[in-house]
């Protein structure tokens, strides 16, 4: 009885890696490549065991961020307002393996210390700041936009803020809007 034990044992082992794999390469494909109902029975298999969470490394995010822009050209010319890390959010949620991951990061942490640099008080309701565009966080976003609107003189930039409703407490939406108006973006 033994013996037969043993010699199943590996074939066991191979079939459950096999379906453990498969099963993870399901959870990882993009979802416009999936059916829904795959996708949702491999998430049942996944995310008990090995979903990582924010706090693993650092807290989970408390605001969400938007930064849109529109720019004055030379000649008068005006844009619409833009939303580069909106767009590419977006992109990087649809298709993960593009470079839009990179910059959706870059975008992320240059908000991030915008906002700690301007506003290291408390979250106020419906509060606008003025920007600080002596900061190194302000630099690299003027370089930011430059490299994206090569004809661009000038711009406005805002970036809206909002720190979501938590359902188990009892707390209001809180937003908060830094403007940046009027900044000359080449020499």
């Amino acid at each position: 009885m033994k013996n037969k034990l043993l010699t199943y044992f590996p074939l066991l082992g191979f079939i459950f890696l096999a379906l453990h794999f498969s099963i993870t390469l399901l959870y990882v494909v993009p979802e416009p490549m999936m059916y829904e109902r795959v996708q949702e029975a491999s998430k049942k298999y996944t995310l008990p065991f090995f979903r990582q969470y924010w706090n693993l490394f650092s807290p989970v995010p408390t605001i969400n961020k938007t930064l849109v822009y529109r720019v004055y050209t030379a000649n008068g010319d005006t844009s619409q307002w833009l939303s580069p890390y909106t767009d590419d959010l977006q992109e990087h949620n649809k298709y993960r393996v593009t470079s839009a991951g990179r910059k959706v990061v870059l975008y992320s942490n240059l908000l991030y210390y915008l906002i700690n640099e301007t506003c290291s008080c408390k979250i106020n309701q419906n509060k606008v700041f003025k920007g600080d565009t002596a900061t190194s966080s302000f630099n690299a976003l003027r370089y930011l936009i430059q490299r994206e609107q090569p004809d661009a003189k000038y711009a406005d930039i805002v970036v809206h803020c909002s720190q979501p409703k938590i359902p188990w407490l009892e707390q209001s939406v809180k937003k908060f809007s830094i403007v940046y108006p009027q900044i000359k973006l080449q020499p």
